[in-house]
């Protein structure tokens, strides 16, 4: 498992191209198929990287100093090949006057873009992000089960038009803000089980949609953690799926929205079942007066798997449009095995107060739900419940 480095600073990506190279072993020599996309300078001590192994599979994988260059041919010190020649190979070149003989891509020589050492890496490595902004688009580590990992979470900044990064099952993103219009990050491009990831410690925002999205259904992610993390979205803060076993602690997660047409469904947290959110806040405000179905600090939709436990914990919840019809409320739940809340505070609020729609909790299905040490209003509750009991206070002594 390799170390690559990213620098937008300092970093340089050299020339990467398409599979159109032409290695020949005799003469330990680098032909490009047409001029370089982008101009090369040659540097003593540059490198090139071979990142495949060719149409035939001669092309050694590798790095390679280059020993001198004529136009669009490159000269090396050793022979990038088995020993046959080969074609249709896709290549890096060094831009970086080094010798280190992993020069392109390391702590010496970093790579400029994050989408260059995605390219490079191989599963299970990281990809070690220094401060800069990278305004980068397409990022995505599906099927490489890759490290991200940033210089600090105000520092190192992913800014994207689209979705800030795709992962897939056992990757982990720390130490770094991600905004994307869509999603901060996405995990999978499917339905398909997803597990073991981490994020943390990160600032995930999706301007129109979700900070940190999974679109499996009962399928589910298992062993997700999420800490230390603010999540906003003009949608849900955190939309996690249906979680089959996950942690997210220490969170502050946010929506706002302002949308004008019929939205469903909305919270600042929503997930599935068997999951723990612990000593997090979590904000809600809407001021969609088209809201014509139910919004909520959490929803928790799914089957009926395992236990949710909700623990120290402030949720609130405004909606500030009085021509809203949905239900407003502070912890919805349907369809699930067993809710635990404790040791939370639930602040409903709801500008439209002549319609019953005011709820702190809500049972909409055969949800098994205890609560125990809530600060809520007991007149606002609907559904089925096992047992909810006040927010202890201390007698005055």
């Amino acid at each position: 498992m390799a170390n690559w480095y990213v620098n937008g600073t300092t970093g340089n990506d050299g020339i990467a191209s398409a599979a159109d190279y032409a290695l020949t072993s005799a003469t330990k020599t680098v032909t490009k198929v047409g001029a370089f996309t982008t101009a090369y300078t040659y540097h003593a001590g540059d490198q090139i990287q071979v990142v495949t192994t060719g149409v035939l599979g001669h092309a050694v994988v590798g790095f390679y100093t280059i020993a001198s260059k004529t136009n669009d041919t490159l000269v090396l010190t050793t022979d990038p090949t088995d020993g046959t020649n080969e074609t249709g190979v896709t290549i890096v070149v060094g831009n970086d006057g080094t010798a280190a003989a992993t020069s392109v891509g390391s702590l010496a020589g970093p790579y400029k873009t994050i989408a260059t050492a995605i390219a490079a890496a191989a599963t299970g490595d990281t990809i070690n992000i220094a401060a800069a902004t990278y305004s980068e688009n397409g990022l995505s580590g599906m099927a490489k089960a890759l490290t991200f990992t940033g210089a600090d979470r105000t520092t190192t900044i992913i800014s994207s038009t689209d979705t800030g990064i795709v992962i897939d099952s056992n990757s982990s993103v720390y130490d770094m803000t991600i905004t994307g219009t869509l999603y901060g990050i996405r995990v999978g491009t499917n339905a398909a089980a997803r597990s073991n990831i981490i994020v943390s410690n990160c600032a995930l925002t999706g301007t129109t949609e979700e900070g940190f999205y999974y679109s499996g259904t009962s399928t589910g992610i298992t062993n997700l953690l999420i800490e230390n993390c603010t999540l906003d979205g003009a949608n849900t803060g955190c939309l996690a799926g249906y979680i089959k076993g996950g942690t997210i602690r220490n969170c502050t997660m946010t929506k706002n929205t302002a949308y004008a047409d019929s939205i469903h469904d909305l919270s600042a947290l929503a997930i599935g079942g068997a999951c723990a959110v612990e000593n997090c806040t979590l904000t809600f405000s809407n001021n969609d007066a088209a809201q014509d179905d139910y919004v909520a600090g959490i929803i928790i939709l799914g089957a009926t798997i395992g236990t949710t436990r909700i623990r120290n914990c402030t949720i609130s919840v405004t909606q500030l449009s009085a021509g809203c019809t949905g239900d407003v409320c502070g912890v919805y739940g349907a369809n699930l095995g067993k809710v635990d809340v404790s040791n939370c505070t639930l602040t409903v609020t709801n500008a439209n107060t002549g319609a019953d729609t005011t709820y702190d909790f809500y049972n909409a299905g055969t949800a098994k739900i205890t609560a125990a040490n809530v600060k809520y209003n007991p007149s606002r509750i609907y559904g089925t419940f096992l047992n909810i009991t006040p927010l202890r206070r201390n007698r005055p002594s």
